[in-house]
């Protein structure tokens, strides 16, 4: 079988279903959970575009977002322990 993206979606599907995962994944969702795991651990966006071939870091943010946890972190960081909390 050629390795087309239709191809590479099928294969996720049926290791997906094999799994037992009831979620949808693509390659390209998990694109967008690689960039942004890469960025929370490195809090670096740059590596993050050149680790996803980007010219644009316009482009990367659309596949990096910020997780919660680190919002929360950040948020803590700025305002204290308690300001999520209020």
């Amino acid at each position: 079988m050629p390795l087309t993206t239709d191809a590479v979606r099928l294969v996720f599907s049926e290791l997906a279903h094999a799994a037992g995962i009831e979620i949808t994944m693509t390659p390209h969702s998990l694109r967008h959970a690689f960039a942004t795991k890469l960025l929370d651990a490195t809090g670096d966006l740059a590596v993050v575009q050149d680790m996803l071939g980007h010219s644009s870091p316009t482009t990367t943010r659309i596949y990096a977002q910020v997780s919660s946890k680190r919002m929360r972190e950040a948020d803590r960081a700025a305002f204290g322990s308690h300001a999520a909390d209020n």
